[in-house]
């Protein structure tokens, strides 16, 4: 499921970083797209993970 790509992406940068939730900014592009399938082997496109940020919005 992409949304929880996503989370966990945004949750090692600020683990990392050492930055709370209200710092941090998601662009969903095609680098994070590369980053997230070379990290998890996976193959979501820009779509799957622009639907999966929706989903997250929504549950915010």
């Amino acid at each position: 499921m992409a949304e929880f790509k996503i989370l966990s992406n945004i949750l090692d940068y600020m683990e990392s970083n050492g930055t709370t939730y209200k710092l941090v900014e998601v662009s969903i592009t095609e680098e994070l797209v590369i980053e997230i399938n070379e990290a998890n082997k996976t193959s979501f496109t820009l779509a799957d993970l622009q639907k999966g940020a929706d989903k997250c919005l929504a549950h915010e």
